[in-house]
């Protein structure tokens, strides 16, 4: 997996300068940080949550508001995986009432809230569901 990530980052490397910024059709560096932070946190990599901060970081200071909310949604899952449902939770609730999710990330909070099936007893995470169900998300 290493190896295909610091490949995707000498291709991109290679790619024109005068191609479109954040683009959806344009492959940029950020989107990258993303991409390595979701495949990260589903293969439960140690580095999984510095990259994912870092990426929360980043598009917190400025940028597209549905990366953000799936960068807090990566965060959250390797946050649930690590037993710290408190904060997991908060990053998906910030997520959820963000009001950016669609179709192709919306089952991200469904797949954050049956990771913290098991810690219904906190507050957080009782509210996220309830968040997620009352909210219409499947």
């Amino acid at each position: 997996m290493r190896a295909a990530l610091d490949h995707a980052e000498r291709i991109l490397d290679d790619q024109p300068a005068d191609r479109p910024a954040d683009h959806h059709v344009s492959f940029d560096g950020r989107k990258l940080d993303g991409y390595t932070a979701t495949a990260l946190s589903w293969l439960g990599d140690p580095a999984g949550e510095r990259h994912a901060r870092a990426v929360v970081d980043a598009y917190a200071a400025g940028g597209p508001p549905r990366r953000l909310a799936t960068a807090r949604l990566d965060l959250g899952l390797i946050l649930a995986r690590d037993r710290r449902p408190d904060e997991a939770a908060g990053l998906g609730l910030l997520a959820v009432d963000a009001g950016v999710l669609v179709p192709s990330n919306v089952w991200r909070a469904t797949e954050l809230d049956d990771a913290l099936f098991a810690f219904r007893d906190v507050p957080e995470v009782t509210e996220l569901h309830d968040r997620r169900r009352d909210g219409g998300m499947p």
